[in-house]
Formats: C-alpha cells, sequence, structure tokens
C-alpha cells in the first residue's frame, strides 16, 4: 500500500503530523458549491489531523464576482477561509476539487476526489479542457456526491459504485437558528408582514427542477382558502439569470391571476441575512422535482422553521417527521434533462393547509431544530470528509 505522506506543524505549542489536503475550488461568492466548499474548510480548519491548502478555480459565470455575488461569512470567518495557503511544492496525499464544471481527471496524489452531483437521473458533466488531457500519477478518480438520490443517478449513468461516495451536507449550528420571538415579530413588521400572517418561504435559483410553477399554483388554492396566507420568494438574482419575478409574472400571464400577498426578495443578503429570513416565515416550502441535496430547506429547519418537501428525493436523507411534511410524488421523465420527480400538486396544497391551519400535529420544531443542529452539522460533515481523505 502507498505510505502516508504528513508534515510537520505545530498547534497550540505542541508539534503535531497532518495529512496534507490540496483543494481546489471556489471562494468567495454565493454559489451552492462555493458555499459547501467554504462551509467545508471552516469546518476542516479545525481538525489538527489534516493541513489545507486551496488553489482557486476559475468562475463558471463570466459575471461572478465577490462584491455582487458575496458568500455572505463575516470577516472573521472569510478571513480565515481566504487564509487557507496556496499549494507549497510538496506531495499531496488527497487532492479535492469542488467547482463547475466538475473536474474528474487524474492527479499526483494518493487519492482524487472529484465533487459532483446530478439532479436529474441523466448523463454526467465533466470538465474537458486541456488539464483533463494531461496524465498524471494516479488516473483513478472517485466522486463524491451529498444525497443517495445522486449518487443512484451516478450509479443508473454506469459508474462503478466503487466510485461513488456520499458526504452529505450540512449547517452551521452558530449562524442558522431560531430567532428570539421579539426580533422575528420586529423583523416582519419591518418587512410589512402581518402578526397574524402565515408566510410559506421558498429560497432558489428559480430554475425549472425547483417547481416554482407548481407552488404559485398551490398558493393559489391555499390562499383563497386562508387570505392570511402570505408567500416570499427568495431567489439569486445576481447570480442567475432566472428570477422569480420573472416566474410569478409568467404564472399570471398563464392563469389570469391578479392575487397579490407575494413578495419577492433579490438582493443577496449575508448569511446572517439568511438565517433571519428563514426563521421569520412560518413554513418553507420546495416542491421540487429534481434536487442534488437541497440546502436551504435544511438551513431553514436548522432556523425554526417546518418544512414541505418533495418525497422520494434526496431530501429524503433529512427531512425528519418532526420538522418536515412530505409531498406525494411519482417518478417521471423530463426530455431536456432525464429522470426526476413529479410531485402532486393535490397533495402539496394539503400539506400546505395542514400546516396554515395547525391541523400538522406531528411537527415539533422545538424538537426538529435541535434534531438538524445534533445530525447535520458541518462538524459532522468534516467527520466524513476526514475518514475518507
Amino acid at each position: 500500500s502507498r505510505r502516508r505522506h504528513t508534515r510537520s506543524f505545530h498547534v497550540t505549542g505542541v508539534q503535531t503530523c497532518a495529512l496534507p489536503i490540496f483543494i481546489e475550488g471556489w471562494r468567495g461568492i454565493s454559489h451552492s458549491y462555493a458555499l459547501v466548499n467554504q462551509h467545508q474548510i471552516l469546518a476542516l480548519l479545525d481538525r489538527p489531523e489534516v493541513k489545507l491548502f486551496h488553489r482557486d478555480l476559475p468562475f463558471f459565470g463570466t459575471r461572478w464576482n465577490e462584491k455582487t455575488n458575496s458568500a455572505g461569512f463575516d470577516a472573521a470567518r472569510r478571513a480565515r477561509i481566504d487564509a487557507v495557503p496556496p499549494p507549497d511544492g510538496g506531495r499531496f496525499d488527497t487532492i479535492y476539487r469542488i467547482g463547475y464544471p466538475p473536474r474528474g481527471y487524474g492527479g499526483d496524489a494518493e487519492k482524487i476526489f472529484c465533487f459532483n452531483t446530478l439532479e436529474y437521473f441523466g448523463k454526467p458533466i465533466f470538465y474537458d479542457g486541456p488539464e483533463a488531457a494531461v496524465a498524471h500519477s494516479n488516473q483513478r478518480v472517485t466522486i463524491v456526491t451529498p444525497s443517495n438520490w445522486a449518487r443512484s443517478a451516478f450509479l443508473a449513468s454506469g459508474v462503478d459504485e466503487s466510485r461513488v461516495v456520499v458526504v452529505p451536507h450540512g449547517v452551521d449550528p452558530a449562524t442558522f437558528r431560531p430567532l428570539g420571538a421579539a426580533e422575528r415579530l420586529a423583523l416582519r413588521r419591518q418587512m410589512g408582514i402581518a402578526e397574524d400572517a402565515f408566510v410559506f418561504l421558498n429560497v432558489s435559483a428559480m430554475t425549472v427542477n425547483k417547481g416554482i410553477d407548481l407552488l404559485l399554483r398551490a398558493f393559489e388554492v391555499v390562499h383563497a382558502r386562508h387570505p392570511r396566507a402570505r408567500l416570499v420568494l427568495k431567489d439569486h438574482g445576481d447570480l442567475y439569470l432566472t428570477k422569480a419575478a420573472d416566474r410569478v409574472a409568467e404564472f399570471r400571464a398563464a392563469s389570469g391571476s391578479a392575487r397579490a400577498a407575494t413578495t419577492i426578495l433579490s438582493q443577496n443578503v449575508s448569511l446572517a441575512g439568511m438565517r433571519q429570513i428563514y426563521a421569520l416565515c412560518d413554513a418553507y416550502v420546495s416542491p421540487y422535482c429534481a434536487e442534488g441535496f437541497n440546502l436551504p430547506p435544511l438551513e431553514a429547519a436548522a432556523c425554526g422553521t417546518p418544512l414541505v418537501v418533495t418525497a422520494g428525493g434526496p431530501t429524503d436523507d433529512y427531512a425528519d417527521p418532526a420538522f418536515a411534511l412530505k409531498i406525494a410524488s411519482r417518478p417521471a421523465h423530463y426530455p431536456r434533462f432525464g429522470g426526476g420527480l413529479a410531485p402532486d400538486l393535490d397533495s402539496l396544497i394539503d400539506c400546505m393547509e395542514r400546516l396554515v391551519s395547525g391541523r400538522a400535529s406531528q411537527i415539533d420544531m422545538s424538537r426538529g431544530a435541535a434534531l438538524v443542529r445534533d445530525r447535520h452539522s458541518w462538524a459532522r460533515v468534516a467527520d466524513r470528509l476526514v475518514a475518507l481523505f
């Protein structure tokens, strides 16, 4: 077997040895891959058994930048992320790549990992630039994917099961936590939300896989029956070309609806600001048809907000009955993309109505938020990564 290479460094005055890990990925922006990379970096920096190095990969979007697409970390955490040094010329035990397109080529290290995720059951995409054609000492690459749904999609595409491992995403309990009652009320008043309003939330790129059209159809019915219901859509308008306002306009034009009670948030906000948005709402709704993991619902649950999510997809890995209702779904094929799920409209309406009318008796968010913090922290994710590396 290959010898594990270590390097010596000092922790609190004591010399120790650590495994050098070379990460190639994105920092600074709010794209999901970049956020995962940065959260993983912070969690791994707390592990003395590894020593991190980092090289920034080029952003996929030419418009992306840290000024308008900031990841939203506070100054102290941003400084820790940025302080991870570039490679020093030594040999690495592990190379871990996390960017898009996924870089699934070999490298000069004992282990090569490539973060990749499939939302639909289809053909995986990999980077095919000049680096991919270079011969390396190790050509075997293991795919790291965040859910059992995504792993199944890779296996269905023909990838050998020994080359795909699941490492889930997590939440930062210090950031994503419930609001106090007074702060929550003050924030709702600031947004013009009545104290007795019941607010549904969706945070996403507003792409077709997110099920926004279905959500708007369901909310139309729920609002007609429960006028105090509100819908908040938070998009990533500074990062993606798809916007919530366009989705709402398209729906209203097609349906002839003129209903209000929908608030659109499009500006980039900090992670602390995202915590406020999650926590001031009464339910998070995600009727997706395809996702690789779907992290916003998990962050919302950590903030004490119950979930409505599609059954059968990646959220099955974490959607506990204490904090989640599931929308019935069936397998479906989408010609442009591949296999996914078709959430049922009537089931979505029923889940939303059960929450707004107080009939979801199994939901216990005092226990639910604690379950998320205990089971799904980034520290636990780091445990999985260290064992893998």
